[in-house]
């Protein structure tokens, strides 16, 4: 995505120009940033991971993309026992924040936009 230094086509292009295969997962307690380069641009690596996670400017046409993504992704854990397995039993395993589901909900899914996920970033970091 965009960050108020660069925008998305500028970002990847930066991590061409040097060969950084960037990535992110995440899990229910923690996210996980990973930048790939040879270690001669492991400051570049440090600096475009900083700046997308401190700076990011969420346009709203890149928003709806990645909606549209992630309504077919949460489509398809509906369809995975596995995930289904794992989200029933913290439900019944757990309280509080770890009882709830994983995946997002199309309703919830259905009420995010730019502003929103910016207000959401500016509290939370």
């Amino acid at each position: 995505g965009s960050t108020k230094n660069r925008s998305h086509s500028q970002f990847l292009e930066e991590l061409r120009a040097i060969g950084i295969s960037m990535s992110l997962t995440s899990a229910r307690d923690q996210m996980v940033y990973i930048g790939l380069g040879i270690k001669t641009f492991l400051p570049h690596i440090v600096e475009l991971i900083v700046d997308s996670v401190r700076n990011p400017i969420f346009d709203e046409r890149e928003v709806k993309e990645k909606l549209m993504i992630m309504k077919g992704e949460v489509e398809a854990l509906k369809r995975n026992p596995q995930s289904l397995l794992m989200d029933n039993l913290h439900l019944v395993g757990y309280s509080g924040d770890y009882s709830k589901s994983f995946s997002a909900s199309e309703s919830s899914l259905s009420m995010l936009n730019g502003r929103i996920l910016q207000q959401f970033v500016n509290v939370s970091h």
